[in-house]
């Protein structure tokens, strides 16, 4: 039995249970390994990147023109002051109780849905090039295909457009 499952069998749920996991060390849930050097390790053992540039990449814009001609399911203004972190690379914000939108270690806007698909808590957020659900330690790659046991069923992902002043969220 990990640790994990232990504390689950004790009741413990939600941010009690992450708060205690993350006071014991590493977990099988997937906590990050901090080596005596300051390195940060993934679960799989890999380095955790350093953020390379601050700000969405220019690389990735596309016109206003081109940004107008697509039906999208939820449009922001990045200089509204609620999505500041938006341009701060590898955070996110959490959008109508339906987004989740980031800015990547790459400079590009993804988003995924909120819904964790193991058991339909609205919970899913960005973390190291990942989407993760901290309710049991679901993890998904950006294409939002599960990771681990616990995000075998993947998550909907979603397309991303941005012109320099606009996001968009589409399929």
């Amino acid at each position: 039995m990990t640790r994990y499952e232990f504390l689950k069998s004790c009741g413990f749920t939600g941010g009690a249970l992450m708060a205690l996991l993350s006071c014991v060390g590493e977990q099988e849930v997937g906590a990050l390994t901090r080596l005596p050097d300051g390195t940060l390790l993934k679960p799989d053992g890999s380095p955790v990147e350093e953020i390379t540039g601050s700000g969405p990449d220019p690389d990735f814009q596309i016109t206003t023109e081109e940004l107008e001609k697509i039906q999208y399911l939820y449009r922001i203004n990045i200089s509204d002051p609620r999505y500041a972190k938006l341009l701060v690379r590898n955070q996110y914000i959490t959008l109508g109780n339906t987004f989740v939108l980031a800015l990547s270690k790459e400079g590009k806007y993804i988003a995924a849905t909120v819904v964790c698909s193991h058991e339909n808590n609205r919970t899913i957020s960005y973390r190291f090039g990942e989407w993760y659900c901290p309710e049991h330690g679901a993890r998904y790659n950006m294409s939002g295909t599960g990771l681990n046991e616990y995000g075998t069923k993947g998550i909907k992902v979603y397309k991303t457009a941005f012109d320099g002043e606009t996001i968009i969220i589409y399929e």
